[in-house]
C-alpha cells in the first residue's frame, strides 16, 4: 500500500515535468527577475519577484512552481546578491502552496484568491523572518525593510516581533499586488496556450491537455538520430561530418574564447563554487568574526589578481556598510544577550556581545558575497553547465541553468524597448508612488505575455530537436578538465575546513581556547 501510494505521488509530480513545463521554467525566473528590475527602476518599496512562480503555478502545477523559486533565488545569488540564497525555502513554500490551492479550484472564485493571497503572505513571512532573525541577525540591508525594522525595535524594543511586523506589512502589499497581476495576466492569456498546461484549474474546462512529448509521437527519435550520427540519412553525408581531431580542436577553441585569464579561469568551475561553501561555512562555524575578516582581505588581494578589484569593492563597501550600521544599530543596542555595556546613549545601550554578534554575520555574509562574485566573474556558465553533467547531473537541470541566465538578459533588453515605447505614448514611469504603480501593471503586462509566446516555441524547436526522449548518450559542447591542480585545491579547502571546524569546536568546549577573549567575551 505504501508503495503504490509513493508511487503515484512521485508519478504525480515527475507527470508536471513536461518539456513544455521545463522551457516554461527559465522564463518565470526571468519574469521574476524583471518584476524586481521594474521596482527597483520605477523606485517602488517592494519585490515583485513571485509573479513568474504564481504564473508557473497556474500553468504547471505545484512542484514545477516550487523548482522555479529555488531557481530564482539560486539566479539572484549569482547575479545580484548571495543573501537572496537562504530565502529560496520562502520561494519554495510560496511556490507549493499558491499550485495546491490553484489546483484545488480557488482562482476560480474571488474568496479562493483571497485565500491564495493569505496563505502566501503568512508563509512568506514567518519564513523570511525567521531567517532574517537567525542568519542575519535582524536586517540584510538590502531594501527599505531594514529601515522599518530598525524603528520598530526602537519602540517595541524586541528584535523578532519588529522583523515579523515590518515582513508581514511588505509581504500583504507585495503579494496582494502580485496575485492582482496573475489574476489579470492569466485571464488574458488565450485558451488555446492555456490548453497545453493545467488547463482545468482555471477556468478553461472546455480544453483538455495536449501531450506534446517527443515519446508520444509515433516515431522514434531514437533511431533518426542514430541514423543521422552514422551518415545514413538522406541529408547527411558523411565526408562532410567532422573528425574526432577536428571536432576536440573546435572544443578547444571554444573553450579558449569563455576562460577567464589567469589560474582562477583555469580552475574547475565545481572547485571554485565549492570553495565558496567551505570558505563561508569555516566563517560561519569560526567562533568569532576574525577568521571571516581574514578570508574578505585575502578575498580583496584575490580580486586585484583576477583585475576586478575596482568592481569588488564598489560591491563589498555598497553592501557591507549599510548592512553593518543595521545590524549594529539592532543587535548592538537591542540584542538580547548583551550583558557588557561599552557605551550609554539614554534610550539605549551599545552591548559588547551584540557588537561582535553584529560583526560575525557581517563578515561572514561578506566572504559569501565577495567569494561568489569573484567564483562567476571568473567562470563561465557553460563551463559550469557542463561540469555538472559530466559528473552526472540531469542533462535537464544544466538546460534550466543555462537557459536561465540566457534569458534574462534577453527579457531585460525586451523590457527596455517596451519602457521607451510605452513612455513613447504618453505613460509616465515617474512621479508620485500612485503614479509609479500605475505604471507597473502596462510595463509588466507585455513582458510576461511576449515572454510566453517565446516559451512555446521555443518548446516545440526542442521537441522537434529531441529534447525530451531518453535512452540516448548526450554529449557537451564544451569539455571542462579535471587536473591534478583541481584535486589539490579541492583537497585543501576541504583539509582547512576541517582544521577549523575541529578549532571551533574545541574553543567552544573550552578544552583549547584559540581565539581572543573580547572584553571577557569569546
Amino acid at each position: 500500500m505504501k508503495v503504490t501510494l509513493w508511487s503515484k505521488l512521485l508519478h504525480s509530480i515527475t507527470s508536471q515535468f513536461s518539456t513544455k513545463s521545463l522551457v516554461l521554467i527559465p522564463i518565470a525566473v526571468g519574469i521574476n527577475l524583471i518584476g524586481g528590475t521594474l521596482c527597483s527602476t520605477l523606485k517602488l518599496p517592494l519585490f515583485m519577484d513571485m509573479i513568474g512562480t504564481m504564473v508557473i503555478a497556474c500553468l504547471s502545477g505545484p512542484w514545477v512552481a516550487a523548482l522555479c523559486g529555488l531557481l530564482t533565488n539560486v539566479f539572484l545569488a549569482i547575479v545580484a546578491n548571495p543573501v537572496y540564497l537562504p530565502y529560496a525555502l520562502s520561494s519554495v513554500l510560496c511556490g507549493l502552496a499558491v499550485g495546491y490551492m490553484v489546483k484545488a479550484g480557488l482562482l476560480k472564485k474571488l474568496w479562493g484568491i483571497l485565500l491564495i493571497w493569505l496563505a502566501c503572505s503568512a508563509i512568506n513571512t514567518v519564513t523570511a523572518s525567521m531567517i532574517t532573525v537567525f542568519v542575519y541577525g535582524g536586517a540584510t540591508g538590502v531594501n527599505g525593510t531594514s529601515i522599518l525594522t530598525a524603528a520598530l525595535t526602537v519602540a517595541w524594543k524586541n528584535i523578532l516581533i519588529s522583523v515579523f511586523s515590518s515582513s508581514m506589512l511588505e509581504n500583504l502589499i507585495d503579494k496582494g499586488i502580485t496575485l492582482v497581476i496573475v489574476t489579470i495576466v492569466v485571464g488574458k492569456i488565450p485558451r488555446r496556450f492555456m490548453s497545453q498546461y493545467a488547463s482545468g484549474n482555471i477556468k478553461t474546462t472546455n480544453f483538455k491537455p495536449i501531450k506534446a512529448d517527443a515519446a508520444s509521437h509515433g516515431y522514434n527519435l531514437e533511431f533518426i538520430l542514430a541514423d543521422l550520427c552514422k551518415g545514413k540519412s538522406g541529408n547527411a553525408n558523411p565526408n562532410t561530418l567532422p573528425s574526432d581531431a577536428e571536432m576536440d580542436e573546435r572544443l578547444r577553441k571554444a573553450d579558449s574564447v569563455h576562460d577567464a585569464p589567469g589560474a582562477m579561469g583555469r580552475a574547475n568551475p565545481l572547485v571554485k563554487f565549492l570553495g565558496v561553501f567551505l570558505m563561508g561555512l569555516a566563517a560561519l562555524v569560526w567562533p568569532d568574526f576574525t577568521l571571516g575578516l581574514v578570508i574578505v582581505a585575502g578575498l580583496f588581494v584575490l580580486a586585484w589578481r583576477v583585475g576586478c578589484l575596482r568592481a569588488f569593492s564598489k560591491l563589498m563597501f555598497g553592501f557591507g556598510i549599510p548592512m553593518a550600521i543595521m545590524l549594529m544599530f539592532i543587535q548592538g543596542l537591542y540584542s538580547p544577550k548583551n550583558t557588557i555595556v561599552i557605551a550609554d546613549f539614554g534610550f539605549a545601550q551599545l552591548g559588547l556581545q551584540g557588537v561582535l554578534y553584529a560583526s560575525k554575520i557581517v563578515v561572514t555574509v561578506l566572504v559569501f558575497l565577495g567569494s561568489f562574485y569573484i567564483a562567476n566573474k571568473t567562470t563561465y556558465i557553460g563551463s559550469l553547465v557542463a561540469a555538472l553533467t559530466q559528473i552526472g547531473c540531469p542533462s535537464k537541470l544544466g538546460y534550466l541553468i543555462f537557459a536561465s541566465l540566457n534569458v534574462v538578459p534577453q527579457m531585460q533588453r525586451k523590457t527596455t524597448v517596451i519602457r521607451q515605447a510605452q513612455s513613447a505614448r504618453g505613460l509616465t514611469t515617474g512621479g508620485s508612488l500612485v503614479s509609479r504603480f500605475k505604471a507597473f501593471l502596462p510595463l509588466i503586462g507585455p513582458v510576461v505575455m511576449s515572454s510566453l509566446s517565446d516559451a512555446q516555441e521555443r518548446g516545440m524547436t526542442l521537441e522537434t530537436r529531441g529534447f525530451g526522449i531518453k535512452g540516448v548518450r548526450r554529449t557537451n559542447y564544451v569539455k571542462v578538465s579535471w587536473t591534478s591542480k583541481d584535486a589539490v585545491a579541492l583537497w585543501s579547502l576541504i583539509a582547512v575546513f576541517l582544521v577549523v571546524l575541529v578549532l571551533s569546536i574545541l574553543d567552544h568546549t573550552g578544552m583549547f581556547p584559540v581565539t581572543y577573549p573580547w572584553g571577557g567575551v569569546r
